[in-house]
């Protein structure tokens, strides 16, 4: 299921792409919500889909994906300070 809804997702992106919007107004506008699909780190460190919330790049993995890119669990990172996010996130690459 989950493969599924990432061929979608590269579907969508290859379709935007093609499209008249400039790259910054569709990177403006998230029209995919998190947990609506999974991607992988590599997806999201090449940008590979458009029309995911930049800002919230880490909440489009699966929970093995994350624990073992951030060394914890989404409920442990989500009551970190933002400083503390943003870090992890540039060590990450998805920032």
């Amino acid at each position: 299921m989950d493969a599924e809804k990432a061929k979608k997702a590269a579907q969508y992106s290859k379709e935007e792409s093609t499209s008249s919007t400039t790259s910054a107004t569709a990177a403006a506008v998230a029209t995919v919500p998190p947990g609506s699909i999974v991607l992988t780190v590599e997806q999201l460190k090449a940008g590979e889909v458009a029309g995911i919330d930049l800002s919230r790049k880490e909440e489009y993995l699966d929970n093995v994906a994350f624990e073992g890119l951030f060394g914890m669990k989404k409920e442990d990172f989500a009551k970190l300070p933002k400083w503390k996010k943003d870090d992890a996130k540039k060590k990450a690459g998805l920032f």
